[in-house]
């Protein structure tokens, strides 16, 4: 039923085509990010920092999630760089950049079976991403963008010190940079650098001590790993639907649910939320709750955490599971 995690293709730097449009849409039909694209694609460096500079933080996460993660943008970004080496915005958006073509050169493959190719392919990036990580943080180390990006990179590397470190920096500029909880939260899984019980512990905590309420969604992701991460052990099945059946997280999640209130958000941010509620009451058996959830977001699917199920690629598989 479940697809293997974190699946990437082969990397391309040499591509500059626009890439073609894209579904499920990562960007959610963001004019934002179209904006974004069309001055890189133009070469338009300057109006592309201006509006990156004037932009709210989760603005930058988006932008940067969809350019540097699109591998036809690599050639741009590199000549960005190139035409402003002193720019910390060049900088971050290549970093960024090196860390997706790393995972890229990876694959979705169980550590075990990543050949010596790949490896030295992922580790090569990261390592470049370091470089142009810490020269952006050399010409401006007050941007939480930076030092949140610097954590899946870390991550890879194994640095587990280092991905807690850069996380204090970003949340000390940017309390609210939900970028940088949710990567960090990614790291401490325990099939990264964590284990379930530093996972649960690090949503716990920022939900104590922050009060956006919009952090509380976060503990979604917990749930989900939890539940996929049944999988993975022997007898899985039967796990997972005892931990789906589960009075304890039925009840939290379900208080969470009835909590949730998406109206002082931007739909970039909640869609996202809203498929994964929609994912988990799927897996719960609550049919109908799903497919309420699902008229919510209809047309706007992402791609985690539907990549888990089986056959479910793009907005109009979801619409057939759901019909």
């Amino acid at each position: 039923m479940f697809k293997k995690l974190f699946g990437f293709g082969k990397s391309k730097e040499s591509n500059t085509q626009a890439p073609p449009s894209r579904d499920p849409d990562p960007s959610f039909g963001s004019p934002y990010v179209s904006q974004g694209a069309s001055l890189l694609l133009r070469g338009d460096f300057d109006n592309l920092t201006e509006q990156y500079q004037r932009s709210k933080s989760w603005e930058k996460s988006l932008l940067v999630a969809n350019l540097a993660f699109e591998d036809q943008y690599t050639t741009k970004i590199l000549e960005w760089v190139s035409a402003q080496p002193d720019s910390y915005i060049s900088h971050l958006f290549r970093g960024a950049n090196c860390v997706h073509l790393a995972w890229e050169s990876r694959t979705a493959k169980w550590a075990e079976d990543v050949t010596e190719e790949q490896w030295e392919g992922f580790l090569n990036y990261l390592y470049k991403a370091d470089e142009h990580f810490q020269t952006s943080l050399e010409l401006n180390p007050y941007e939480a963008e930076t030092h949140a990006r610097t954590i899946p990179m870390y991550m890879g590397l194994s640095d587990k010190e280092a991905v807690l470190s850069h996380f204090q920096n970003a949340i000390q500029l940017d309390p609210n940079h939900f970028y940088a909880h949710s990567a960090t939260l990614n790291a401490l899984k325990d099939k990264w650098l964590g284990s379930k019980q530093e996972m649960y512990e690090f949503v716990d905590q920022i939900i104590t001590t922050n009060p956006n309420p919009f952090f509380k969604t976060l503990m979604l992701e917990c749930f989900i790993e939890d539940a996929l991460g049944y999988l993975r052990e022997e007898n899985g099945r039967e796990k997972l639907d005892n931990f789906l059946k589960n009075e304890d997280f039925r009840a939290d999640f379900f208080k969470l649910y009835n909590e949730f209130s998406p109206t002082q958000e931007p739909k970039e941010i909640i869609y996202p939320i809203q498929n994964k509620f929609c994912f988990l009451l799927y897996l719960m058996k609550e049919k109908a709750l799903a497919k309420k959830e699902f008229e919510k977001f209809k047309g706007h699917m992402s791609a985690t955490p539907w990549n888990y199920l089986r056959g479910i690629k793009t907005n109009k598989d979801l619409q057939n599971l759901f019909s």
